[in-house]
This record gives C-alpha cells, structure tokens and sequence, in this order.
C-alpha cells in the first residue's frame, strides 16, 4: 500500500513529473486484497478472468502515472485514462484510452506530430 502522507487514506500510484519519480502498487488492485489477502499471495487464488482484470487495473494505473512524469494532469474534459480515480468503486479510472484532449498533450511531450 502507498500512503504519501498522514492525512491521506491510500492511492494506487502518484508520481512527480518535477523529479522524474513515479511509484505504483499492485495491492489495492487485487480482486481479494480487501479479504485481507496479501498481494504476493493472491495469485494461485484467482481465476484465469480475475487475473486478467487486476493485471488491465494495474496497467490502467501505470499508464496514468506515467502520463504524470510526462507532466499531464488529470482530465477534466472527457472519459479518459488520465480522469483522477478515488477508489475501487470509482467510474473515473475506468478506461484504458486518453480523450482527444490527453492524446493531443501525449503528442506534444513526446514531441510526436500526428498525421
């Protein structure tokens, strides 16, 4: 579990674009985690499906942070993978794809021009 600060409760990730550090768990993602099932030992436990979808959550999570150390904030605009997320039953972090918004600020920090 990661938890930057005293008055924080957890986050999946947090990462800093000014000193190029991000950090991810895959804790908070496991489909037992809140069975008290620690994460190291949560995989014989799982189905093939359940494996799938904690492996697509801590992808989702990953490519978020990384957009952080390329210096993208959360999306306010659109359903997107950059859209904040405050918990497991929260619809923001849902997608694995950025709006046109983000993908226009993904081109522009990798100084990509799209056709």
């Amino acid at each position: 579990d990661i938890y930057p600060g005293d008055d924080w409760s957890y986050v999946y990730g947090q990462a800093n674009a000014m000193e190029r550090v991000g950090v991810f768990s895959f804790a908070r993602h496991s489909p037992v985690f809140y069975d008290g099932v620690h994460a190291d030992d949560a995989w014989p436990l799982l189905t093939d499906k359940q494996r799938v979808v904690w492996l697509r959550a801590c992808q989702r999570t990953i490519v978020h942070e990384t957009g952080h150390l390329l210096g993208m904030r959360h999306c306010v605009y659109y359903q997107c993978l950059m859209n904040g997320c405050n918990g497991p039953h929260d619809s923001a972090g849902r997608t694995s794809f950025l709006c046109p918004i983000c993908l226009r600020k993904l081109f522009w920090a990798l100084a990509a021009v799209p056709e």
